[in-house]
């Protein structure tokens, strides 16, 4: 295969950022509960350099990004690769998605500087919108494109696609630390202030 298969420190970063959120730095790599098995400990361990992980807990075993995307999604290796590739914002053209360097927004000037990837209660992708710009300064211009998650990649038009809010997850879980007594700290933190 020619595919380069290896992730930089940066995509690892953001695919882990998107798909186990929970994760958090532990020496020199990140721990967290295992997301196969749903565990609750840190038991879950990736190494930030490479994206290789391993569960020292109930499943007992690792792999690389794309073994992990596979056993989450429940998809073959072409459907978790495109998923991947769809999170890090790399083109995948052995699938005919857009993105990258093809297509309104592509290869003439056109950068993309930002991915939001908009997630249900337990973490899966519903649907992104990636900024792009051209030009700096006053003359700068920037390009909004919204796709679905389906059939294990990024797909153009959200449809019928359930709407929610930014980081759904990570509200949810903090509104839930909040005792029932707090209702102006609760209004606060939906808001997205501290």
């Amino acid at each position: 295969m020619s595919d380069n298969l290896s992730f930089s420190r940066g995509e690892v970063a953001l695919y882990y950022g998107s798909r186990v959120p929970a994760l958090k730095q532990s020496g020199a790599e990140w721990r967290g509960p295992c997301p196969i098995h749903k565990g609750d400990d840190k038991n879950f361990k990736v190494e930030p350099d490479s994206g290789r992980w391993y569960c020292h807990s109930q499943c007992g075993r690792g792999g690389d990004i794309l073994a992990l995307e596979m056993e989450l999604s429940s998809t073959a290796f072409q459907d978790a690769k495109g998923a991947v590739y769809g999170i890090v914002g790399r083109p995948d053209d052995s699938r005919g998605l857009r993105g990258g360097k093809t297509g309104r927004g592509g290869g003439d000037g056109w950068r993309q500087v930002a991915e939001y990837v908009y997630q249900d209660e337990g973490g899966s992708s519903l649907f992104r919108v990636v900024r792009k710009e051209r030009g700096d300064g006053a003359s700068r211009k920037k390009l909004f494109f919204q796709s679905r998650w389906h059939g294990g990649g990024w797909q153009l038009k959200l449809l019928d696609t359930r709407r929610v809010p930014y980081r759904l997850p990570k509200l949810l879980a903090r509104l839930s630390q909040l005792s029932r007594f707090e209702p102006a700290k609760a209004i606060r933190i939906s808001q997205g202030m501290p």
